[in-house]
């Protein structure tokens, strides 16, 4: 495996200040990263644009670079299959947020997370609802 191929995730340093996960990854020789989008790091409902530059700065400093960005969206209260319409707001507006919170770190990718329908629904019905939903949230992110 190539050493590109392998990048250091700072989810896991969720108790650590930022600056402690880039000296981590440095100490191993890590250029890549993946960044976990989540308190305390890089919370975007918590942050600023400068905020979000001045983490750029810290990664460009030591020659890392970021190649994925994953926001935490697994929990309440976001959630795009949602069946309440606030919600699913909520969320696309989170995901824009983050969207260019990755593009200004220089992520190539960033994980959407799909979320669930209620676990009573025939999966059929819910993948149904989520594509239709998802193609409107494209439409709406491009604008």
């Amino acid at each position: 495996m190539r050493a590109e191929k392998i990048c250091g995730m700072n989810m896991n340093f969720q108790y650590f200040s930022f600056d402690y996960f880039l000296e981590s990854m440095d100490s191993l020789n890590m250029k890549y990263l993946e960044l976990w989008a989540g308190a305390p790091h890089l919370y975007v409902e918590d942050m600023s644009e400068e905020d979000v530059l001045e983490v750029k700065k810290k990664i460009d400093a030591r020659g890392m670079k970021t190649v994925f960005y994953t926001p935490e969206g697994l929990f309440y209260p976001y959630n795009l299959a949602s069946d309440n319409d606030k919600m699913r707001q909520r969320t696309l507006d989170f995901y824009k947020k983050n969207m260019y919170a990755a593009a200004e770190l220089g992520a190539e990718n960033m994980l959407l997370i799909a979320g669930r329908g209620y676990y009573d629904q025939p999966v059929e019905i819910k993948q149904k609802n989520y594509v239709a939903k998802l193609n409107v949230y494209i439409k709406k992110l491009k604008n």
